[in-house]
Formats: structure tokens, C-alpha cells, sequence
């Protein structure tokens, strides 16, 4: 089916999911709150990363299904339509690699995270070295574990690499954030 053919998405019953019910506004709230507890972690605190980005990523799941469910309540098609729409955005899109992320951590509770500390300049005197860092960092792909029975889902695997894999953990949740609060109505969508 063409974008000419989907239904519209209903902006203001997002908003109104996202702000007015309990549960939804919950979950926006505890996904800030963890992309706040990541944004004041230190190198050293790496327990208090894996925390906070596994505490994300399971609210960022679960409000994204609960408004996929709601939509459904009103036709299949418009979930489908969210669902492209929430895709193709510019923050959106590191949505279905946290679905990824999340049926790992669920499941298997891998170490998800770890400290990046990518040399950027070196010249031939070892103390020379400036260190540029993303800091905290999903890990890559292939160091999780394989997926649990039933949870094999190779676009959501790619959507992980393309979005995810060795970014910044603070950064990616901060973006799924954003497409929330934009769903919400409190910021404007994408041009």
C-alpha cells in the first residue's frame, strides 16, 4: 500500500494518549527521567548506565505499543500509517531498534552498553592522544545474544545496527524522547 492509500494518523488522539491518560504520560515522563539519569552518569558508573538504558528502553516499548494498540482500536490502518510515519522520522526511527535492544534485555539481560573511548589524534608521543567519546555506547550487534525463540526479527536487528549499534546511549534515547513529545504535540513535527 502507497502513503496516498494509508489512513491519516489521528495527531490529536496521540496527544491526547500521550498527555491526558495515566499510563502513556508515565511513560514519557520515566523515559526523560531515564535519559536524564544517563546524561549525569560518569565514566566510572557504567551500573548506573546499563540502569538507566534498560529502564528506557522497556518504556519507550511499552509506550510505543500501547499507542500502536490504541490506534488498532480505530482500523489496522492506522497503526500501519503511525507505524511508517514514526519510521520514517528523523528520531522515530531509533524506535524499532529498541525494539531489538528491548527483546534482548528482556529476555537474556545482556551487557548492553559499554564505555567508548576512541582515540581521534595520536602523534608519535604516547601522551599525545586526545580521546573524543560518545561516552556510554550500545554495543554491537553481534557481541548480544542470539535471539530467544519467536523473537528473530532481521528488520528490527537492522534498525538496531542502522541506528543504534556503537551510538551514544544518551543520544538515541534522548531521540526516541523526541518523537514522543512530538506525537505528544509538544514539538513540532518534522518538515
Amino acid at each position: 500500500m502507497d502513503e496516498s492509500q494509508r489512513a491519516p494518523i489521528d495527531w490529536n488522539l496521540l496527544s491526547v494518549a500521550i498527555s491526558k491518560q495515566l499510563a502513556p504520560s508515565v511513560a514519557l515522563e520515566a523515559i526523560d527521567k531515564a535519559s536524564a539519569r544517563l546524561s549525569a552518569t560518569g565514566e566510572s558508573e557504567i551500573r548506573e548506565a546499563f540502569a538507566a538504558i534498560t529502564e528506557g528502553t522497556w518504556w519507550v516499548m511499552a509506550l510505543d505499543e500501547q499507542l500502536r494498540t490504541q490506534l488498532k482500536h480505530h482500523g489496522v490502518e492506522y497503526s500501519r500509517t503511525y507505524e511508517s510515519v514514526r519510521n520514517g522520522d528523523a528520531d522515530g526511527r531509533f524506535i524499532r531498534g529498541f525494539s531489538w535492544a528491548r527483546d534482548r534485555l528482556t529476555h537474556q539481560l545482556p551487557f548492553s552498553a559499554e564505555n567508548d573511548e576512541t582515540p581521534f589524534f595520536a602523534t608519535g608521543h604516547p601522551s599525545a592522544v586526545v580521546v573524543i567519546s560518545k561516552g556510554f555506547i550500545w554495543r554491537r550487534a553481534d557481541q548480544l545474544p542470539a535471539a530467544p525463540s519467536g523473537h528473530d526479527h532481521p528488520e528490527r536487528r537492522q534498525a538496531y545496527v542502522d541506528y543504534l549499534e556503537g551510538e551514544s546511549l544518551r543520544h538515541t534515547l534522548a531521540r526516541a524522547s523526541e518523537w514522543f513529545h512530538k506525537a505528544a504535540g509538544h514539538r513540532p513535527l518534522d518538515g
